[in-house]
């Protein structure tokens, strides 16, 4: 995406607000201490390994919205609306030589609603492909 000079310069005074359950009690005040965007873990996680390595991983997701308050640039604000807007999948990866970080390296995916859904349906698809499940929902072997 293109830019103008213009677009970088403007500004534009927002006023953040939470989604429900961010973790952020109170009032939507702008509390500059809440991040760049608010989340909310959905379910439990998944357990995995990497390969090669067999590394313990697991995988977390979020839903996540943008909380932007003051005064930005639209650009800013467009990019925030643009990839902080969705869905968050965050990969735990065990790593013992990180004290700093319990033991885990993190690393975080933001997708759209429709970019999770597209992975969630490859997922389910390659699940059913290994046990044996075609699409009318018959188990053969």
């Amino acid at each position: 995406m293109t830019t103008t000079d213009t677009d970088n310069t403007e500004t534009i005074h927002l006023h953040g607000r939470c989604i429900v359950g961010c973790g952020h009690d109170g009032p939507d005040d702008g509390d500059p201490k809440h991040g760049p965007y608010c989340e909310r873990l959905v379910g439990s996680n998944a357990n995995g390994f990497t390969e090669p390595g067999w590394e313990r991983v697991q995988f977390w997701a979020a839903v996540i919205s943008p909380y932007v308050h003051g005064t930005v640039s639209i650009q800013h604000s467009r990019d925030c609306h643009q990839h902080r807007d969705g869905v968050q999948l965050t990969a735990l990866v065990r790593d013992e030589t990180s004290a700093e970080t319990f033991g885990w390296r993190e690393v975080k995916f933001n997708l759209s609603a429709a970019e999770a859904r597209q992975l969630a349906a490859q997922l389910v698809a390659a699940a059913d492909s290994k046990d044996g499940i075609n699409r009318d929902g018959w188990a053969g072997r």
